[in-house]
């Protein structure tokens, strides 16, 4: 597949993503594989009238998520406005 088909694939990937946590979890992997990363990790804040929060990762290994979760998170300034 060449670069054009690559691009053109995760453009249609992307566009398919938006309200689908699988539609998300398909494009970060094809992006991981496109570009030759390890993981790839989404993270979307709502502060709206009705505030929410998606997640999704791909490729992440877990033990990373527990560390995040556990340490990391209460330094998180994106994380704390919500």
């Amino acid at each position: 597949m060449d670069r054009r088909d690559v691009l053109l694939s995760l453009t249609q990937d992307l566009l398919a993503a938006p309200g689908n946590r699988a539609g998300w979890e398909h494009f970060l992997s094809q992006l991981c594989r496109a570009v030759g990363g390890n993981a790839a990790n989404l993270i979307s804040i709502s502060y709206g009238p009705q505030p929410s929060s998606m997640v999704v990762f791909a490729h992440t290994d877990p033990q990373a998520i527990a560390d995040y979760t556990q340490h990391w998170f209460v330094h998180d300034p994106w994380a704390l406005a919500a």
